[in-house]
């Protein structure tokens, strides 16, 4: 019998009857339309789920179970989910509309009228809502880093965690190459940005990834940042919702937006700097480049800073409420860098105004790892700097609590930490390895560098926590002979690079231009003899137009700075800028000044170099014949190549290596990866313009077996599935050349062995650095860090020196070795092993896994690919054998794509299917429009109530979500709790989701304020320890007689063989440097080690050579001592 039938047949008196017959007629009517196959919308009451819920549990408790028919009807609905019957039976209704549009070919849509009424059920609606309030719910600040494109390695997934706990805090990124900064400081920052706390953001890096950068964001974070263009009036490219150019009043108008280091740098460029509005945070990439240009100097020579370093310092960092610093050289040459970088953090604390303190702090650590033992007062300073860390750096002081100072050793270092100073000061002998970790979690540049290597990923490895090993690098330096002509081409080449620098040799500004100048060239001769024609083509007609007009001829850039006021960093850069084309800035160095007769021998002997090398240009080069013949070495049974990646500076040179490769083997499958052209070769030979993004997941299918890539292109590209690279020209960069090679050499390459080839010609510059000294140094030394030994430290100023013959090679060999030592040396004191990191990291990874987050990928596609609405518009699921996707249509404005949560198949694409592929996350357009549709159709019940509440002092919000049923108040903060949840008709208490909302605010924003104390009291730690610095080195003066003059100095300074006491200095200054400073203080005296007195007496020399320029006309025999102490007072008093 049918419920309706039953309801009809069986009479029932009084009003409960009556209400009980009407009951039974509702569910009988609902079990109709599902049988027939839908319900129109217009006869659905506008309340009928929450009656219809109703009427069942008054059946329920009318009747006694197993008591007929309609119990078995209502036990069927019931495990149907009731509340949903009505939109189930919509969705069958719609379906087939939908269906029968199709057969008519009425498109791939539902009609409008048919469209605009959809109506999302309860379930369904709080479903999507949930979706939109996830990243701002309990845990949802890791939302963006889980729910990216792209999935993290372990130990990135630690970094973007730190980098999200510890905002607003500084840091220093720096990885290895290849080891991925950009995914680190991507993922946090999407992060940041979904959960609110982040809403403008500035990206600064080189001109020649500024296009990568961008792409790496929108790609792999879904960041839709502004790429600043040149030109003279602002204007911007964005990639996301899709690729346009827009004007704008401001060049650092968007709120997220990307430009390169040398716009921020231009003098023009600052007064906008100066008035943009600040920033949540701003990231420095290649942060290297911002440094003292004098790391080597003596202590008593003031630092000189690139004007990157100074923008960064006194514009950039003000303006940002966080800085992150990337690079993977934080120290090329001397530590003193690494240290000028750490101090733009504001984290250093007593050490950020005394960075030789800094300095001796890890020559104290080395003495430790070698098994020294420390003096007593050397331990106390040790201790004293540890507390400091823990008492005033919340974010290093959490980090050490759950990582170094965990069981019972850690209840050991807490007794040793606060034992008072006159107990030992030496820890036991069985907590030594306890604290020399401890020492390194606390050392300066700790507290605010992150740094990993490759040492760290294959402990990963052996644990089964990467999928695939890291590859063992081999590097060939095949020889390349010169012919005879060739030969007297370099020959005459070298003499007129030689003869211009001696030209210009008294003007200092014009040496070091050409200098860069000449270094460039031979960079160009290097590459391919078209690349170095067409240079000097360009050479000779700025000399000759200089020889007509009588002024040089250079690029007619508005508000051009006159090349007089460049400094070496600026030629540096032009002459190694990353772009495909160069700048055409520096073929006009040398042209001032010089005389006509001058101008006319270098026409002279520019006219017959270019006679030689047009001839040469028709040839095939040595380095063309070397690489054909390694490419016809990997030539496979189905005349394929395995696959191979080729590198080069210039795009020229490229063109010209295609040339010839399609010309002598045609049946190579080539692709083009550079700035002016992306393309990909069929196999018929025929050439396909395509985007980056095609040309790359073709080459990782492996229809493209040869991929020529430029450096400005294939920054951040990823090739593993090659296991050959070719470096057809050698940067003159050092660290270009291990980026190149990061391309390939990475996580997930599938090789166990790749090859680097290093081409270079015989007799040149790059010769002598990349093949002989290489092979001498690496013969004698090994390798480093597990990896052989490819790159040296040798910077461009070297190569400059050795092109123009102040250098020679013998010299520049001492000096690369010297290099080497010290680095390793460094390396080892100043950075914790592998094992000391991963036994740091293994309680964070166990924290982060036992971290419940509101909601899951996996959550999200199956509430998208189950929603009844979708469903409705015609969207389906698909499987594939990479994981599932959802062909989605309907949505306004959206044209028909595929969504996925599935990486694999993100990563691999569709090619059998039109319709783009898109990840099913936040940040995504599709994914977005999506949302919102769904909840637009919809909304909320009378038992939902959601309260935001402001983060005090940030832009970020919480949300929280309260859910009255008919048992009881429930505070939903996980997708999985909506599972069955079914809201009452009551309305909810709007004022208990407040309370919690406002509860979780009000913490966020108490740990934001105790982050932001950490800058304060490490400013007020800096400044106090400087004040006492400056104080005792005027002390340590004060003691010489009276009369004494500053030319007597090193007669009064201390020999640092023993401790010293100072007494009888303030006991303000005493009692702050007692609190928050280093030295061992005892009354109104301070106890210094014999190394402290080091620093101290550097501090002085470097103060008499300031004051001796003060006083330039006046010797050291006429200034008296005691105006050096006066001096060192003074300029302590001005510090607050």
């Amino acid at each position: 019998m049918r419920i309706g039938e039953e309801a009809r047949g069986r009479g029932a008196g009084g009003e409960h009857g009556r209400g009980r017959r009407k009951d039974l007629q509702r569910i009988g009517f609902a079990q109709q339309m599902a049988e027939r196959g839908g319900m129109p919308v217009e006869q659905e009451p506008a309340d009928f789920r929450v009656r219809h819920a109703d009427c069942l549990d008054r059946v329920l408790g009318a009747r006694a179970p197993g008591a007929g028919p309609v119990e078995a009807a209502i036990a069927k609905l019931r495990s149907k989910e009731v509340v949903e019957f009505a939109v189930e039976a919509k969705v069958r209704h719609r379906s087939g509309l939908w269906q029968a549009a199709r057969k008519k070919g009425r498109g791939t849509s539902m009609d409008d009228n048919a469209a605009a009424s959809l109506v999302p059920g309860t379930s369904e609606w709080l479903a999507f809502a949930f979706i939109r309030d996830a990243p701002r719910m309990p845990g949802g600040q890791y939302l963006g880093i889980e729910t990216a494109p792209v999935e993290p390695w372990p130990h990135q997934r630690v970094v973007a965690r730190r980098l999200v706990d510890d905002w607003p805090l500084s840091w220093m990124l720096c990885d290895e190459v290849g080891l991925g900064k950009t995914i680190e400081a991507g993922l946090a920052l999407r992060a940041l940005r979904m959960s609110g706390c982040v809403r403008r953001a500035l990206i600064a890096v080189p001109a020649g990834i500024v296009a990568q950068w961008q792409r790496e964001m929108a790609d792999k974070c879904l960041l839709p940042f502004a790429r600043v263009l040149g030109g003279p009036q602002p204007r911007h490219r964005l990639l996301l919702p899709h690729e346009h150019e827009r004007a704008a009043t401001s060049l650092f108008e968007p709120d997220l937006a990307i430009v390169s280091t040398g716009l921020i740098t231009r003098r023009e460029r600052q007064p906008e700097l100066k008035d943009a509005d600040g920033w949540e945070l701003a990231l420095l990439d290649e942060a290297h480049c911002a440094r003292r240009s004098n790391p080597t100097a003596a202590p008593d020579r003031p630092a000189r800073w690139t004007r990157l370093y100074r923008i960064a310092r006194d514009l950039l960092r003000p303006k940002a409420h966080a800085l992150w610093l990337a690079t993977a050289t934080p120290m090329q040459l001397e530590p003193i860098e690494a240290i000028d970088l750490a101090s733009l953090t504001r984290r250093l604390g007593p050490f950020a105004l005394e960075l030789r303190v800094a300095l001796a702090y890890y020559d104290l650590l080395a003495k430790l790892r070698a098994g020294a033992e420390p003096e007593p007062l050397e331990w106390r300073f040790l201790a004293r700097a540890a507390r400091h860390v823990l008492h005033f750096d919340a974010a290093a002081a959490a980090f050490i609590e759950r990582t170094a100072m965990r069981g019972r050793a850690g209840a050991a270092l807490r007794r040793w930490l606060e034992a008072p100073e006159s107990a030992r000061a030496a820890p036991p002998r069985s907590l030594r390895k306890a604290v020399l970790r401890l020492l390194f979690a606390v050392a300066p540049l700790s507290r605010a560098m992150m740094r990993h290597d490759r040492g760290l990923l294959r402990r990963y490895h052996r644990q089964g926590r990467l999928p695939a090993p890291l590859p063992v690098r081999k590097v060939h330096l095949p020889p390349i002979r010169l012919t005879a002509a060739e030969r007297e081409v370099y020959e005459l080449f070298a003499p007129y690079c030689r003869a211009l620098a001696d030209q210009v040799r008294a003007h200092s500004s014009q040496r070091i231009a050409v200098g860069f100048m000449l270094s460039f060239f031979g960079l160009r001769f290097a590459s391919s003899y078209k690349a170095i024609h067409d240079t000097l083509v360009r050479r000779r007609d700025k000399v000759v137009a200089t020889l007509e007009s009588g002024a040089p001829q250079s690029p007619g850039e508005t508000g051009r700075r006159d090349e007089r006021d460049w400094e070496e960093h600026d030629w540096e850069e032009r002459a190694h800028d990353e772009a495909d084309t160069p700048d055409d800035a520096l073929l006009t160095a040398g042209l001032r000044w010089r005389s006509r007769v001058d101008l006319a021998w270098e026409v002279e002997q520019l006219t017959v170099l270019l006679g030689r090398l047009a001839a040469l240009a028709q040839l095939r080069s040595p380095k063309v014949r070397a690489l054909l013949k390694a490419l016809r070495a990997r030539r496979g049974a189905d005349r394929r190549l395995r696959q191979t990646v080729v590198f080069t500076r210039f795009y020229d040179t490229l063109a010209d290596l295609q040339g010839w490769i399609e010309r002598d083997e045609p049946s190579v499958r080539l692709g083009v990866f550079s700035g002016p052209r992306c393309a990909w070769m069929d196999a018929s030979g025929a050439w396909h313009r395509a985007s980056r993004e095609e040309v790359k997941r073709r080459f990782v299918r492996g229809e493209i077996d040869l991929l020529l890539c430029t450096d400005a292109a294939a920054e951040g590209l990823n090739l593993q599935a090659a296991d050959l690279l070719v470096n057809f020209d050698l940067p003159w960069n050092p660290m270009k050349l291990e980026q190149r090679i990061g391309r390939i050499d990475r996580i997930g390459q599938r090789h166990r062995m790749i090859h680097v080839i290093n081409l270079a010609y015989p007799g040149t510059v790059e010769e002598e650095v990349y093949v002989r000294l290489l092979r001498r140094i690496r013969d004698a030394t090994g390798t480093v860090g597990r990896q052989p030994l490819v790159v040296l430290p040798v910077n461009p100023a070297d190569l400059r020196r050795l092109s123009t013959g102040e250098l020679t090679p013998e010299r520049l060999e001492t000096m690369v070795r010297e290099r080497l030592r010290r680095v390793r040396e460094r390396a080892e004191s100043m950075s914790p092993t592998a094992a000391e990191l991963h036994a740091l990291y293994r309680e964070l990874e166990d924290e982060a896994a036992a971290t419940r987050l509101p909601i899951t990928l996996a959550q999200v596609f199956e509430t998208l690919s189950g929603s009844a609405t979708l469903k409705a518009l015609g969207s389906e699921r698909i499987e594939t054998p990479h994981g599932p996707a959802l062909l989605v249509r309907g949505i306004p404005g959206c044209e028909p794509c595929l969504l996925t949560v599935s990486r694999a198949l993100y990563e691999r694409g569709l090619p059998e299917r039109d319709e783009p592929l898109r990840f099913a996350t936040w940040g995504e357009p599709v994914f977005d429009a999506l949302v919102a549709y769904v909840l637009a159709r919809g909304s909320a019940p009378a038992g939902f109530a959601r309260a935001s509440a402001q983060v005090a002092e940030t832009p970020a919000s919480v949300v929280s979500w309260v859910v009255a049923t008919r048992a009881r108040t429930v505070v939903v903060e996980e997708f999985a709790q909506l599972a069955g949840l079914r809201p009452a008709r009551v309305r909810a208490p709007d004022a208990v989701a407040l309370e919690r909302a406002a509860q979780r605010a009000a913490a966020r924003a108490e740990a934001v304020a105790r982050l932001r104390r950490v800058e304060q009291d490490a400013a007020l730690a800096a400044a106090t320890h400087h004040r006492l610095h400056r104080a005792l080195a005027a002390k340590l003066v004060a003691a010489a007689p009276k009369g004494s003059r500053l030319g007597e100095l090193e007669a009064h300074l201390p020999d640092g063989t023993r401790t010293l006491r100072i007494p009888k200095l303030d006991p303000a200054l005493v009692a702050a440097e007692a609190r928050y400073g280093l030295l061992e203080t005892r009354g109104d005296a301070v106890y210094l080690p014999a190394f402290y007195q080091r620093c101290l007496v550097a501090t002085l020399q470097r103060e008499r050579l300031a004051l001796r320029r003060a006083r330039r006309r006046t010797g050291e025999e006429e200034i008296a001592l005691a105006e050096l102490a006066e001096r060192l007072l003074r300029e302590a008093s001005l510090i607050r």
